[in-house]
């Protein structure tokens, strides 16, 4: 079962290979839906095999061949049709080799040498082809409508949209300042008063 998964993955390397190559070819939901069983079964093969026993050396290295062959064929497509550089599945094919060597020979080993930054390296493989898959499908936002938000969100930022409430009417509501100690007679103008102590000595007397 486990081997099958593996297979799968493998045969959905060409048709998502070409994919990449010629965007025309399938659409972009088929490619998201086709790239996602790619993922899944990766995510499973190796589990199953560990779960019913069938785990094996030889297993382990068609596994992560086929990881390489599938991300380097389509990373390929890609490149081809000017989406990504050639040397991003050029590397990925000497860090599978380099992985290799140095787990069978230089460490004489017969299993390939796992580790943290191997398995978030085999992750890592995955995450340009499911950018570039995501990418048509505008779930992940362009760089030209990020600048036009950054843009409008500059142009009516808190400090624009604040003045309107925090402005005083003229009319209405608390006094202002320079209207403190004026009194407004009927019939005639705002007249300032101003009480000094002679006046309120006479006031007293009255």
């Amino acid at each position: 079962m486990a081997h099958l998964l593996t297979c799968i993955r493998l045969a959905l390397a060409a048709p998502l290979a070409v994919a990449f190559a010629r965007p025309d070819f399938l659409s972009a939901g088929l490619v998201a839906v086709l790239l996602a069983a790619a993922i899944a079964t990766d995510l499973f093969d190796g589990a199953v095999a560990r779960r019913q026993g069938t785990a094996s050396a030889g297993g382990q290295l068609f596994d992560h061949a086929t990881d390489c062959l599938f991300v380097a064929a389509c990373l390929g497509g890609a490149a081809l049709s000017g989406r990504v550089t050639v040397v991003l599945p050029v590397l990925v094919v000497l860090a599978f080799v380099q992985y290799v060597v140095d787990s069978r020979w230089l460490h004489r080993d017969k299993r390939l040498r796992m580790s943290a930054i191997g398995r978030w390296n085999g992750v890592g493989y995955f995450v340009p082809l499911v950018i570039l898959a995501a990418a048509p499908l505008e779930v992940i936002p362009d760089q030209a409508a990020l600048a036009d938000a950054a843009r409008a969100h500059h142009r009516l930022g808190p400090g624009r949209n604040d003045r309107r409430f925090h402005h005083r009417p003229r009319h209405g509501g608390a006094p202002r300042p320079r209207d403190v100690g004026r009194r407004r007679l009927p019939g005639a103008r705002v007249t300032s008063v101003r009480f000094t102590p002679a006046a309120v000595s006479g006031a007293c007397r009255t």
